[in-house]
């Protein structure tokens, strides 16, 4: 059996008004227009009951900061390890350039690494 490529399309952390606790789905819908779950988060410790009803109670997700970092993770991962290969590239180059074509690239380089952490910031508030 041959490995398979992964999800297209970004995460969507429970987009569907029904989806469960820690749903991550697909952006890119099927044939019929389904979002499929790729992924569903937990919180990585056992959890009471008692917690469980304050969460119930309240309406919030105590698998939610766990699904919301995987999404970000997930969202951001091409620009981070473009904008790092980047940085990589010119750290190498940069030991052969002139001085002031090297600032300028630097420059450049760096723009691209806060483009992508801004990203990285607003895509983990949403």
């Amino acid at each position: 059996m041959s490995e398979s490529k992964r999800t297209a399309g970004q995460l969507l952390y429970r987009p569907q008004k029904h989806d469960d606790w820690g749903y991550l789905r697909s952006s890119e819908p099927d044939g019929c227009g389904f979002l499929h779950v790729v992924a569903t988060a937990r919180a990585g410790r056992d959890i009471s009951d008692r917690e469980m009803d304050a969460h119930r109670r309240a309406g919030t997700d105590p698998f939610g900061p766990n699904a919301l970092r995987i999404m970000l993770c997930w969202n951001c991962h091409d620009e981070l390890v473009e904008a790092l290969r980047g940085i990589d590239e010119f750290a190498w180059s940069s030991m052969k350039a002139d001085c002031d074509e090297a600032r300028i690239e630097a420059m450049r380089r760096i723009d691209a690494c806060r483009t992508a952490l801004k990203k990285a910031r607003a895509e983990g508030r949403s």
